[in-house]
């Protein structure tokens, strides 16, 4: 069943009030997921099952409860974070509304609302999230089956896609060399919200055979588009 607020484009719409503190609880979620899933997770592509996202929240809940992990939730009348207290991820009710759409009512933690009304966005706070990232990237396998050792194609074509999507008008009809050191800057700054690259080692290094490619790919293509748009204009075909 398609569901926009976990869909591709419904996830465009997740906004970072405070990005240098605080994280979404949806981005993490989803971080958190590849972690323990990998490329093939069916949460990358839209809502994960529930067969994969109960075991998420439950584990989340926990470390929250915990103390591991540090909430808020963005009051909607006072625009203030507000602390979610271990008490709220102990409630089953206010664990449930939590989960609905990552939101939660500062006055009434039970309650569930599909729209969203009267709910605040619940937020981790970057330290703690990265801390328990990076616990549970160590405690993952380090063969061959590995997020590090696997995720390399995924992690790439999301690289791709975001470049393709905020990248494109400075990538139109501009030089190979310059299509390159476009890719090598923005790399170095997208791999630093990158879990699977946190750790750092080979997989977070651009080879220079891989960055030639990927300018190959995105020039490419921004040409094609362009032949095709002229053809239509001009009544012809491609």
């Amino acid at each position: 069943m398609h569901d926009y607020f976990w869909s591709l484009e419904g996830r465009r719409d997740w906004y970072e009030q405070d990005p240098q503190r605080f994280t979404t609880l949806a981005k993490f979620f989803l971080d958190y997921g590849r972690l323990r899933y990998g490329a093939a997770w069916d949460g990358n592509f839209g809502k994960p099952s529930e067969k994969t996202a109960k075991p998420l929240r439950e584990d989340i809940a926990q470390r929250a409860a915990g103390g591991q992990l540090k909430t808020v939730v963005l009051n909607p009348k006072t625009f203030k974070f507000v602390e979610v207290g271990p008490e709220h991820w102990r409630n089953e009710a206010a664990f449930r509304a939590i989960f609905s759409r990552c939101q939660l009512d500062p006055s009434d933690p039970a309650k569930v609302s599909s729209d969203g009304s009267h709910h605040g966005k619940v937020f981790v706070t970057n330290e703690s999230a990265k801390a328990v990232l990076s616990t549970v990237g160590l405690s993952s396998s380090s063969d061959s089956s590995s997020i590090i050792s696997t995720d390399y194609f995924s992690t790439y074509l999301r690289f791709l896609i975001h470049l393709a999507q905020t990248k494109q008008s400075d990538l139109d009809g501009a030089p190979a060399k310059s299509v390159r050191g476009i890719i090598a800057d923005e790399w170095e700054v997208w791999k630093q919200n990158e879990p699977a690259l946190q750790g750092g080692g080979p997989l977070g290094e651009l080879s220079d055979r891989l960055i030639t490619g990927m300018a190959v790919l995105l020039r490419g293509e921004s040409a094609r588009i362009a032949r095709i748009a002229g053809a239509r204009k001009n009544g012809g075909t491609n």
